[in-house]
């Protein structure tokens, strides 16, 4: 029996799996610890260039099934949550330049030398591209971090794996990176 309008009690809400396919993510960051997933998405203007003041948008959808019932016995009906100051800085944080009218450099506060470029592919899809190893291009679409806490709960990331495309050939690729 759903609680609210959103109809999603103590499943994932609608809305949460329709960002999952949201045609303005550009990242999905996945992590071994749980389901719970960043996106990083394209803030576009009706007409489908940038918005100027903020190109991208970063956020947590809480969609491990114990997070999604303490979320809704706390009152909320949806999964969707902000970056805290701690993320920001130093996990999924991220910094935009512009670099021509609809195109922009992000760099990312955990993997710096992996900046990309974020700008409208020919069918006016947002795509996030970045450059392989081998400096092939590529269009890049998920990370999974794999990490394990210390004694404390600081994560240790053992390895981020890359996924996409690579832009010539279409063919997919996945890289695996190590600190």
């Amino acid at each position: 029996m759903a609680v609210n309008e959103n109809k999603c009690e103590y499943e994932m809400c609608q809305d949460s799996k329709d960002q999952l396919v949201n045609s303005n993510t550009l990242l999905i960051v996945r992590r071994s610890k749980n389901k719970n997933v960043v996106l990083y998405q394209a803030n576009l203007n009706e007409d489908g260039t940038y918005n100027e003041s903020e190109p991208v948008k970063a956020f947590w959808l809480k969609i491990e099934p114990s997070y999604i019932e303490k979320r809704r016995k706390g009152g909320y009906t949806d999964d969707r949550q902000g970056l805290n100051f701690l993320e920001r800085q130093m996990g999924y944080g991220f910094s935009v330049q512009k670099t021509s009218p609809n195109a922009w450099l992000i760099t990312f506060v955990s993997l710096p030398s992996r900046a990309g470029v974020v700008t409208l592919d020919k069918q006016g899809k947002p795509v996030l591209y970045a450059t392989t190893k081998e400096g092939k291009k590529a269009i890049i679409t998920e990370w999974y971090v794999d990490a394990t806490e210390n004694f404390i709960g600081y994560p240790t990331v053992k390895s981020v794996a890359v996924t996409g495309k690579l832009l010539e050939t279409g063919e997919d690729i996945k890289e695996v990176l190590t600190p």
